[in-house]
């Protein structure tokens, strides 16, 4: 089965579709598109965090509520969906939020590797203005051949960074430490600083992070 690949802005899906060339997609590989095509062998491991497709909402900007089965693609960094043999990525500049298996996604722009885009992000809690994000990254790794004594591998999805991060109003920071974070509420440090070594807080605890949030949420 040939797939291409397209954007799609929810709101207008019954109606318009907006193509995008092939050659455009730069985030494809050229080894990734010839496996799509059946002239490669499969692709070990898999872009997506669910086996199946399954129900969406998606919350647009302009106030408006799509339902759509979807699932989502760590490759992409995006939801998607498939029709009559067409894959269709979320049109993520106006999308506000998706709720997708009993959990919040949203999108935010960040920089990895010095690119930054819009990325989606599982909303782990939000309190006014603040809020604590989870970031999951699966990247794509060409076919090795075999060669002296290089082992062959085959084309193949690997997961890639994960992290958390931190919002305060318009700013977003990557919680390799908590530097970035306590930066955000100037005149405070101190009393972070106090709550995070009493509490004993690891920047990669999903439910230490919700106390901090709070914490910081009440200055």
């Amino acid at each position: 089965m040939r797939i291409l690949l397209f954007l799609f802005t929810l709101v207008l899906i019954a109606n318009t579709s907006i193509a995008q060339n092939d050659d455009a997609l730069n985030s494809f590989n050229e080894d990734v598109k010839a496996a799509k095509r059946g002239d490669a062998v499969s692709i070990a491991g898999s872009p997506y965090g669910e086996e199946t497709s399954s129900t969406g909402v998606f919350y647009m900007k302009d106030n408006k509520m799509v339902d759509k089965t979807t699932r989502l693609n760590y490759f992409h960094s995006n939801f998607e969906y498939e029709d009559n043999d067409k894959i269709y990525l979320a049109d993520a500049v106006n999308i506000d939020s998706v709720v997708f298996n009993k959990a919040a996604y949203v999108y935010r722009s960040f920089a990895i590797d010095g690119t930054s885009k819009l990325r989606i992000v599982k909303v782990i809690g939000r309190e006014g203005s603040n809020a604590v994000y989870f970031y999951k990254e699966i990247l794509f790794k060409p076919a090795v051949k075999a060669g002296g004594y290089i082992e062959p591998k085959p084309a193949r999805y690997e997961s890639g960074e994960e992290f958390f991060l931190f919002e305060s109003g318009d700013k977003l920071v990557i919680l390799n430490n908590f530097k970035g974070l306590i930066s955000l509420f100037p005149g405070k440090e101190g009393n972070i600083k106090k709550f995070i070594k009493d509490s004993g807080i690891s920047k990669n605890k999903p439910e230490e992070l919700k106390k901090l949030l709070h914490f910081v949420s009440q200055l």
